[in-house]
């Protein structure tokens, strides 16, 4: 994502590569303490390096190479290192004159993984991981093909042309208005793009032969371009102005364009092969500030006398599927205690300019702030193109947020690192993880804890089992009637999955899984795949056969001529569907599934699909009750119990009982009625 992990080169995990630029993350120079030269983590199995309620930092992937860790350990305390990690699994460390590029995985356990080292021209300013770009390569793409591109702030261009040559380097030196370089950026359309503090940009495009040509990319050539500035500025367009500090740098592959976050606009150009042309230049101040301060301050009886006496500032930009992300902090000096306020302000590119629409969300990060101090977390990450899933990060603590744009919220805590004199160096997203490079810890992915399960444990052994292997069989005689089997059994069983993973509290996965099988824009219509699916699903869990749990079988009494009338097992196991039950409609609602409900095919007949789900629970309170009376008159309730099953020709197995049969299948809402009329 975009300026995180320290900022640009990395690539957002998802549908769509995005690659973003940032400010570099350096270690600081701390001194005099042992643990500041441990050597790191070589990949021990899930170490887990910190954790909070919700969530936990553990050690990813395999072990680091060794010239990594070699690096790190002799390193000097007060030495600037910095870290950038790919979506296609590429890391790469800075570390003084030194460039060490290396492969990643997930496993915990992985071949030996390509590891080249790189020497950099002598600089007086420090090199940084935002100033290396990788041409982009996909996970299979030989390291052959790869080439490597660093640079200085000085403007001295270091070009390899094959990761596997790191001999063969072109070097050149580009002087743009002594301007200083803050980040490189790879793009896929060919080149790269070199950008400055002050949001001046350079195209590099290297040649066959390995030489490097560079060039300005054009600015102000917008379709709206040849507007005055104070007219354009009436569609909230800026043109460039010699005040932008650049903060962040996006690359969106599937677009073909390039965004800059400064400290007052979002800039875009669509890039081919040859040329850039500037599509506009948006005023955030315009657009966001007063938004802004309405939702933090505007309970405060003081903000309506002094609505600009609040600083805001644009960190960092990512792209999500909802839109552009935009990280911003605010602070008001006249606050006392003066609190620093991250918020995500997620916008739309309709394609030649940003919508009015824009979404706020103020997160639970607010540290105590000196205004006249550095601004304490400049990055943040989204891992996952279509999740909500946002992380915040400084030199020594993740906060896990949320864009705001989902289905349910996510819970937020802040992650402080547990080892001392560990930091984080840097990062990016890879398979759908925030995955970090840690001083001392190495890599880490921070990730939800795995919860207890909302539901009881047999009920989740049922549905764990029956997605898994191949479609597990319907009911004989099932109420309501599906076309398209295979396909709509497929569906059933990712949405099991998205429940049970709800029920784990692993709301991410479960929204990931949701958007793939029933996207938000699909149009449903009455007898849905989602209807049958839900309605599905709800009769597997009233009608849930415990085949999982020997006791199902060992309940039986060694009296067989009486019924087992004094076992609490039936209870819980109606108990334990009824609390399913319930676990399925908060799952529902909070999915945001419910209320794009419409009807289901019951019997022969069109049903609303929120009436069978009334129905089954209806059913369930029932059996309760039923079997509450079960106890307190045995005799009667068994006589009802084996005359209703025998008008319905159901036959009992040898080693379960009556009652286990009747209860067991709830769905008969026939049998229930029957037997509360004979009480």
């Amino acid at each position: 994502g975009g300026g995180g992990g320290g900022g640009g080169g990395f690539t957002v995990q998802g549908r769509r590569g995005v690659s973003a630029g940032g400010t570099g993350v350096l270690s600081p120079a701390w001194r005099s303490t042992l643990c500041s030269r441990l050597t790191p983590t070589r990949g021990a199995q899930y170490q887990t390096v910190a954790e909070t309620l919700n969530y936990e930092l553990r050690s990813f992937g395999s072990s680091l190479p060794v010239k990594v860790m070699e690096a790190i350990t002799l390193a000097e305390v007060d030495e600037p290192l910095s870290v950038k990690i790919s979506e296609n699994g590429w890391a790469w460390l800075v570390c003084g004159e030194k460039l060490i590029v290396w492969k990643i995985g997930q496993m915990s356990v992985a071949k030996l993984s390509v590891c080249k080292e790189f020497h950099l021209p002598p600089c007086d300013l420090p090199y940084v991981a935002d100033l290396v770009a990788l041409s982009h390569p996909n996970e299979h793409t030989s390291s052959q093909c790869v080439s490597v591109m660093a640079a200085s702030r000085r403007g001295t261009i270091c070009y390899w042309p094959s990761l596997t040559h790191e001999e063969s380097c072109t070097e050149i030196t580009v002087d743009f208005n002594s301007a200083e370089w803050k980040c490189l950026t790879s793009v896929t359309v060919g080149g790269f793009i070199l950008a400055s503090q002050k949001n001046q940009l350079l195209r590099l495009t290297p040649d066959g032969s390995g030489r490097v040509s560079f060039r300005p990319v054009q600015q102000g050539q917008g379709m709206l371009s040849g507007l005055g500035r104070r007219v354009s500025s009436l569609f909230g367009i800026l043109t460039p102005t010699a005040n932008d500090v650049l903060s962040s740098v996006l690359w969106d592959e599937e677009n073909e364009c390039l965004y800059t976050l400064t400290n007052s606009s979002l800039d875009k150009w669509e890039v081919d092969e040859t040329s850039e042309r500037h599509v506009f230049s948006w005023d955030l101040n315009r657009s966001m500030k007063g938004d802004l301060g309405n939702y933090i301050w505007g309970a405060d009886e003081n903000y309506e006398t002094d609505k600009s006496g609040f600083n805001v500032q644009y960190l960092d930009l990512q792209l999500s599927k909802e839109g552009l992300v935009v990280l911003m902090a605010a602070w008001s000096q006249g606050d006392s205690p003066c609190l620093i306020y991250y918020i995500l302000g997620t916008v739309q590119d309709n394609g030649y300019r940003i919508t009015d629409e824009i979404r706020m969300e103020v997160t639970e990060y607010h540290p105590l702030y000196q205004p006249d101090e550095e601004i304490p977390c400049q990055r943040f990450l989204i891992p996952d193109y279509s999740s909500q899933a946002a992380y915040l990060y400084t030199y020594d603590m993740v906060f896990a947020g949320s864009t705001g744009t989902g289905r349910a919220g996510l819970p937020q805590e802040k992650i402080n690192l547990n080892m001392p004199g560990d930091g984080i160096l840097g990062g990016g997203s890879f398979a759908g993880y925030p995955v970090l490079f840690c001083r001392n810890s190495g890599l880490v992915a921070a990730r939800p804890k795995e919860s207890v399960s909302m539901l009881p444990e047999n009920i989740e052994d049922s549905l764990a089992s029956s997605t898994s292997g191949a479609a597990a069989q319907g009911d004989v005689g099932q109420p309501f009637e599906r076309t398209a089997v295979e396909p709509q059994e497929d569906k059933i069983k990712m949405l099991k999955t998205a429940f049970v993973m709800y029920c784990r509290k692993d709301i991410v996965g479960a929204q990931a899984m949701l958007g793939d099988i029933f996207p938000d824009n699909a149009n449903l219509g009455s007898e849905s795949e989602l209807d049958g699916a839900v309605a599905q699903i709800s009769l597997d869990l009233i009608n849930d056969y415990p085949a999982c749990d020997p006791r199902w079988a060992e309940s039986v009494p060694n009296d067989g001529n009486r019924f087992s009338n004094t076992s609490l097992l039936l209870l819980h196991q109606l108990e334990d569907k009824m609390k399913a039950h319930y676990c399925l409609m908060e799952f529902l609602r909070d999915m945001e599934l419910l209320n794009r409900l419409e009807t289901v095919l019951v019997r022969g007949f069109l049903t609303a699909t929120r009436l069978l789900l009334c129905e089954h629970a209806e059913k369930l309170s029932a059996a309760l009750v039923l079997k509450n009376y079960h106890t307190k008159l045995p005799d009667i309730v068994n006589a009802a119990i084996s005359s209703a099953l025998g008008k319905q020709k159901k036959s009992v197995p040898q080693n379960l009982t009556a009652a286990d049969v009747f209860f067991r299948e709830v769905r008969d809402s026939f049998s229930v009625r029957e037997v509360l009329n004979l009480l």
